[in-house]
C-alpha cells in the first residue's frame, strides 16, 4: 500500500478510535459496580472458575506484585477468595465469591446497556462488518509475538 494512503488511514483510524474511546471508554470504565481491572479479573475467573495469581497476572499483563495488591483489595471487598488444595498446600488459587459474581453480573448489565446505546447507531450490515474487522484484528494480535503482526497472508511482520 502506498505510504501516503496508509498515513491517511492511520490518521482517520486514530481519530475515530480516540473519539470513540473518550466517550465510550469513559462510560465503561466509570462503572459504579467495579473498576475495569477488577471487572476483567472477575470475568476471567467466572469463565475459568479459579486460577493461580501468577496466571492471572500473565493474562492481564501485569506484574505479580500488582496482581497481589489487586487480589488483596478484591478479597478485602469480598469479591474473591484465596484457597489451597489439599494435594499441595503451597499453591494458592483465586476464585470468585458469590458477591463477586453478583457484582460482575450487575457490571455486565450496565456495560451491555452502554454498548447497546452506541452499537445500535449502526445498521446490521455495518455492525457485522465492524465485528468481523475487530475479530480479524484480534486474531492477528493473538497469533503474534510482541513487536510483530500477522498479515492477511498469515506471515508475521515487524510492526516497528
Amino acid at each position: 500500500m502506498h505510504h501516503k494512503r496508509m498515513d491517511e488511514y492511520l490518521r482517520r483510524f486514530e481519530d475515530a478510535c480516540l473519539k470513540t474511546i473518550r466517550k465510550m471508554g469513559a462510560e465503561l470504565s466509570d462503572l459504579p459496580e467495579l473498576p475495569p481491572t477488577q471487572f476483567l479479573v472477575l470475568k476471567i475467573l467466572k469463565e475459568e472458575r479459579y486460577l493461580m495469581p501468577t496466571h492471572l497476572a500473565e493474562v492481564l499483563n501485569v506484574k505479580p506484585s500488582a496482581m497481589t495488591s489487586l487480589i488483596d483489595r478484591m478479597e478485602k471487598n469480598g469479591l474473591v477468595e484465596r484457597y489451597r488444595i489439599e494435594e499441595d498446600r503451597r499453591v494458592v488459587y483465586i476464585k470468585p465469591t458469590q458477591a463477586g459474581l453478583d457484582a460482575l453480573d450487575k457490571a455486565e448489565q450496565t456495560r451491555r446497556e452502554i454498548l447497546v446505546k452506541y452499537l445500535s447507531l449502526l445498521d446490521e450490515t455495518e455492525l457485522d462488518q465492524l465485528i468481523r474487522i475487530y475479530e480479524k484484528m484480534a486474531l492477528s494480535v493473538r497469533k503474534t509475538s510482541p513487536g510483530t503482526v500477522t498479515g492477511t497472508d498469515g506471515k508475521e511482520r515487524s510492526n516497528r
